[in-house]
């Protein structure tokens, strides 16, 4: 077999900034859409600290779709870079939620 010399390797770079972020932007939209079609749902918020003390927040969003089964979507998950009190939860909290 031949090899194609016009053959262009994709870069680490180029799929960190281009397509993750279409996918990301593509999963966002179809979560809003769904969770914009339901009445009710459910959030969970949890806060945890990894070995090197680096703090994290992860939401859950969890309802019953209209089928009659559970579902649940990861809405954002985000290193805190401040210390995770209450107050500084709250606040990363209300921001996420903003965006959605």
């Amino acid at each position: 077999k031949e090899c194609n010399i016009k053959w262009n390797p994709t870069s680490a770079k180029y799929l960190k900034r281009d397509t993750i972020a279409k996918f990301t932007e593509q999963a966002n939209k179809t979560i809003r859409e769904t969770l914009g079609a339901i009445d009710y749902l459910t959030l969970t918020v949890d806060g945890w600290s990894d070995r090197k003390c680096r703090s994290f927040l992860g939401i859950t969003s969890h309802f019953i779709n209209f089928k009659m089964q559970p579902e649940s979507y990861l809405i954002d998950f985000v290193r805190l870079k401040s210390p995770h009190t209450g107050e500084n939860i709250h606040q990363a909290t209300e921001c996420i939620i903003d965006r959605f």
